[in-house]
């Protein structure tokens, strides 16, 4: 995998490169990373901007906390990654149609931007919006 933004590819790297020695590479290491930027960023994204307050559960009003989202969220994330992906591809494909001028060569990527196209659709309709 590979991201078009240099900076999350080297958290990426770094993340891979933990799985290869068998080290698991949590929010601990990475807010302590030797590179300030990283270490920064992690420590923007684990800590709370918020707090709720006690007035709430008083009131009997619950708010499912970052814990209970998580799965959903991380899920949510994954299929909007992969959608940007596709779409960029998508992008470049319908761009070389115009320049490709082997009928083989352009049936093939036709065929190639229909089922990445069914694919966005499909992880679209996961993220429940409408094209």
């Amino acid at each position: 995998m590979s991201f078009d933004n240099q900076f999350f590819q080297q958290l990426f790297n770094e993340i891979v490169i933990g799985l290869n020695s068998d080290e698991i590479r949590a929010s601990s290491y990475f807010s302590r990373h030797q590179d300030q930027q990283i270490a920064s960023f992690v420590a923007d994204i684990i800590s709370e901007k918020y707090e709720l307050s006690e007035n709430w559960k008083k009131k009997d009003i619950f708010v499912l906390g970052k814990d209970e989202r998580l799965v959903q969220a991380t899920e949510q994330t994954v299929l909007r990654f992969k959608e940007k992906r596709i779409s960029t591809n998508i992008d470049k494909i319908a761009k070389s149609l115009a320049s490709i001028e082997d009928n083989i060569e352009r049936q093939k990527n036709m065929k190639e931007l229909m089922k990445l196209n069914e694919l966005r659709n499909l992880i679209n309709f996961k993220l429940n919006r409408v094209l």
